[in-house]
């Protein structure tokens, strides 16, 4: 190989880490795709709140994570998920593994070991409530004070149950057993 080639596939090797690493990150998402999520930053969340009070939805995910990238192509893009999370919520997505400082609900988070390989975010263990599994979502409320972590993949039809008992206050009068016997969603 010649000197320009080398210098070339140099240059595109760091141009895709690059990209990756913007996609992989938890506190750079805001991408609107048309019928998609809206994400947004955690740190975009507390302007947001004022503008518009709203309850929040984590998705806390990893890159190497099978039930994740399940859970983004069947639950996240399924068109009654998606509008109503874009009518009830602010939906964050978030990389339990970024290393990025992210500034959130007056703390600041790092990553537990900024040069290590699969290094466990401080938010993310905050979120969790140290129990580390992935998927997990999270519900805020409109204060940002946690409603709970809810741990593994859920299809389209368990999360759209889930955003309605914390979307429509249920979780405030109904235990989540009787919802989930009495809950009728759109989804079949």
């Amino acid at each position: 190989m010649n000197k320009i080639t080398i210098v070339l596939l140099i240059l595109a090797a760091f141009a895709l880490s690059c990209h990756r690493k913007s996609l992989s990150t938890g506190s750079t998402e805001n991408k609107k795709v048309p019928g998609s999520v809206e994400w947004i930053r955690f740190e975009d969340l507390a302007a947001a709140q004022i503008k518009e009070p709203r309850k929040v939805f984590i998705d806390v995910y990893t890159d190497w994570c099978g039930w994740c990238k399940k859970m983004d192509a069947q639950s996240l893009t399924h068109p009654v998920i998606v509008k109503y999370l874009g009518t009830k919520f602010y939906a964050v997505k978030f990389n339990a593994e970024t290393k990025d400082t992210i500034r959130f609900n007056g703390h600041t988070y790092t990553s537990t070991n900024p040069g290590g390989a699969r290094a466990t975010h401080q938010l993310a263990l905050s979120l969790l409530n140290n129990k580390l599994g992935y998927p997990t979502t999270v519900y805020l409320d409109e204060d940002l004070k946690m409603l709970g972590p809810l741990q593994g993949f859920l299809d389209p039809k368990t999360l759209e149950a889930v955003l309605h008992y914390y979307g429509d206050e249920a979780y405030k009068t109904t235990p989540w057993p009787t919802f989930q016997e009495t809950f009728t969603g759109e989804i079949q």
